[in-house]
């Protein structure tokens, strides 16, 4: 499987070029283009930082169409991680309003917590699984995951994997 990370001029590239370097995959390649793109059997949409700057860099760069063609008309896989995960959104409220790719239904809405936790949230906690996904292949109900951020994905149940 050949697999593409969008680069867009935001992201941890590197450090996903090395998590999967790690792992062993080396039918990986960095792709900006139309035609890197449709090659790919699978693509990784990275992300740190804000929401819209983020989205106006995917739209700046001219690839909003490109990947909303392929994740959802052709069904090509997509991993979004940290907030290329949340521009899959309708929208989010990060810094005013902001659209998203709008593949998911839902917003990026900030952490509502009370005086027993914190925001940004960091640290590790237990994922809870909701149901079966190749994404979690060998992953155990309750394992723990490292989080940093200050917003969430809202949308309804369907859309939760863990």
């Amino acid at each position: 499987m050949k697999l593409a990370i969008v680069d867009y001029g935001v992201g941890n590239i590197q450090s996903i070029l090395n998590s999967f370097e790690r792992l062993g995959v080396r039918s990986i390649v960095v792709a900006n283009t139309t035609q890197k793109l449709r090659e790919a059997d699978g693509l990784i949409l990275p992300g740190v930082g804000a929401f819209g700057e983020c989205a106006e860099k995917i739209n700046k760069n001219g690839l909003s169409d490109i990947l909303t063609n392929l994740a959802v008309n052709k069904s090509k896989p997509i991993l979004g991680i940290c907030i290329g995960m949340q521009l899959m959104a309708n929208s989010s409220d990060e810094g005013g309003y902001h659209a998203g790719l709008g593949w998911i239904p839902g917003e990026v809405v900030r952490i509502e917590c009370d005086k027993d936790c914190s925001v940004p949230h960091v640290g590790w906690n237990d994922i809870q699984l909701n149901r079966l996904s190749p994404l979690f292949n060998g992953v155990d109900n309750g394992a723990h995951f490292y989080f940093d951020h200050s917003y969430h994905f809202q949308c309804e149940p369907k859309y939760v994997l863990a």
